[in-house]
């Protein structure tokens, strides 16, 4: 997907320093988007694929989830990859938003608010996040109105900002590896360090070992400041449940408390 268009809006991709990430960026697919001619086009048609395909190692697939500017956001919560219950929750809520006319930051916003950690991510999500005490340090009841009227007070994001499959099945980031494969890699080292920079005093939290791996690079070059990392949370994912709720996450509950509250009393000063 390439081509001339007039940038609409500002987003990491369309202000990376890679020229092939600015133009996967809604600026020059919000057309195609608004043009879908079937709903299961977001998954199995060719219009929104960026990279690859089904028969290679790698595909990629856009979602409108371009990264934009936060700098107020208290939190940054870092997945590894949209999957297909994204792809199908967001880009039906960015088609509706295009028919409506509203500006591509707000198409972005509604899709996001729509299906980041979409489905049953979400629920394990809000239940470890309020669990670790986030919802006081952010004054709000719980953090489900992270993605909703509270929207403002998070950033929801991934190490690839883009849908991954490999072979038509969600990808797990580790095969291909995430920091090895050069798509991928190029993404980390891009697209999510330029979003933790715009958003400089808030708490990044990495779910589980992939995304922890993408942050500790941007901490390598010095896009983030190690204090302000949030470690050892469980990737949301439903094959996860035995992680988020047994022993594993209860033995990690008071460190994470324990940063929650550091940060807290730190940012408040």
């Amino acid at each position: 997907m390439t081509g001339c268009y007039a940038m609409t809006h500002r987003c990491a991709l369309s202000e990376s320093n890679w020229a092939l990430a600015r133009s996967w960026c809604i600026s020059g697919l919000r057309a195609v988007i608004r043009d879908l001619a079937a709903p299961d086009a977001a998954t199995d048609g060719a219009e929104l694929r960026l990279y690859g395909g089904p028969a290679d190692d790698l595909e990629l697939r856009y979602i409108p989830f371009d990264p934009l500017p936060a700098p107020d956001a208290r939190i940054v919560l870092v997945g590894i990859t949209p999957g297909q219950t994204q792809l199908r929750l967001a880009v039906p809520a960015a088609r509706e938003a295009l028919a409506r006319g509203l500006d591509d930051d707000e198409v972005i916003r509604r899709a996001k608010s729509a299906a980041a950690f979409g489905g049953l991510m979400r629920a394990n999500l809000i239940w470890m996040l309020d669990r670790i005490g986030l919802p006081d340090a952010l004054g709000i009841a719980s953090t489900e109105t992270v993605f909703t009227a509270d929207a403002h007070l998070a950033v929801t994001t991934s190490a690839v900002c883009h849908a991954v499959l490999v072979h038509g099945e969600n990808w797990n980031g580790q095969r291909p590896d995430i920091l090895r494969h050069s798509l991928t890699r190029m993404f980390v080292e891009q697209v999510p360090a330029q979003e933790l920079r715009w958003s400089p005093d808030a708490l990044v939290i990495p779910l589980g070992v992939v995304p922890a791996l993408a942050v500790e690079r941007c901490v390598q070059t010095g896009a983030v400041d190690p204090t302000r990392v949030l470690r050892n949370l469980p990737h949301p994912s439903g094959a996860n449940n035995g992680r988020i709720y047994g022993a594993m996450f209860r033995d990690r509950l008071p460190e994470l408390q324990r940063h929650v509250a550091a940060w807290r009393s730190l940012s408040s000063s």
